[in-house]
């Protein structure tokens, strides 16, 4: 689509702030000046099997140089780029569960930790029954949103399995819709309730990341982790949004990991950031690009 070539083009090289670069050893050279990082190369919600492959290579790839260069960082992948919706096999979900599992795989082989990334309420099911069939052989942690409504019963899900084995999880507010007939109400409400309830208790196999760039919700995670540490704790943000509150964090002693994208299609991802940027929203070189990405995601 013309609309998605041009946002490539102008997200890499005219306003590339979110981005690290258009291939792997661009975000590793990033990572190794900025980390730790939690690294995500960029691509979702592919319909043909052949793209998963050359995905899976690429994140094997960026493995080998995370680790062989001794940098501090993880990797995300989600399920939407490993063949959860394609639609030229028989079983998609067990393909994208054999591709996902090789790059764990390769990754906790090389002492790479993998995040999961959680895409829409689609994926949300599939996500969370590999994190917990997988988590106690392989290092990952996964996220949740706080925009949609099930997360405080995944959440639990997640803090119950915390009794048999480490479980690392990821808050965020989220990007992706929820079911139209279960609209959340105020988001950042409910991402504080999240963040509260990681907290509560004593499960001591839970490590939790609070991803944020609200003062108020990384305030209340420090505060509650000095109350209740987790033997895993990390605020993490994104590359390019509120680098002076970044800055700040780290004086402070503050454990941070930035979230390092790369690669060509960084069109969804770019819109998806700068639609969320008050500063942004009115910009008139931005809006195509805004109105091409809701056709694509009515």
């Amino acid at each position: 689509m013309l609309a998605r070539d041009a946002g490539n083009f102008f997200f890499l090289h005219v306003m590339p702030r979110w981005i690290a670069g258009a291939d792997a050893r661009a975000a590793v050279a990033y990572c190794g000046k900025h980390g730790p990082c939690v690294v995500n190369y960029l691509g979702e919600h592919y319909d043909d099997s052949s793209l998963v492959r050359p995905t899976v290579e690429e994140y094997k790839r960026l493995i080998g140089l995370l680790s062989s260069g001794n940098v501090k960082a993880s990797i995300a992948i989600k399920p939407s780029q490993f063949g959860l919706s394609v639609l030229d096999v028989e079983d998609p979900m067990s393909f994208c569960e054999e591709m996902m599992l090789e790059v764990v795989r390769c990754a906790g082989g090389r002492g790479v930790f993998t995040w999961l990334d959680m895409e829409d309420f689609r994926s949300t099911d599939f996500t969370l029954d590999f994190y917990c069939k997988y988590a106690p052989k392989h290092p990952m942690g996964v996220c949740l949103q706080a925009n949609l409504t099930r997360t405080p019963k995944d959440l639990a899900r997640l803090i119950g399995l915390s009794q048999k084995s480490a479980v690392r999880v990821r808050l965020v507010k989220g990007a992706y819709k929820d079911k139209p007939e279960a609209a959340s109400g105020e988001v950042h409400a409910a991402f504080l309730v999240l963040i509260r309830a990681a907290f509560a208790g004593r499960a001591a196999n839970l490590g939790v990341a609070v991803a944020s760039h609200h003062p108020e919700a990384v305030e209340l995670a420090l505060k509650l982790q000095k109350e209740n540490p987790k033997p895993f704790f990390e605020i993490e943000m994104l590359k390019g949004v509120r680098p002076q509150y970044q800055d700040e964090l780290r004086r402070r002693g503050v454990p941070l990991a930035i979230y390092v994208p790369y690669g060509k299609d960084v069109f969804a991802y770019s819109v998806r950031r700068a639609m969320k940027d008050p500063g942004l929203s009115g910009n008139p070189l931005l809006i195509p690009f805004f109105d091409a990405y809701k056709k694509l995601n009515p």
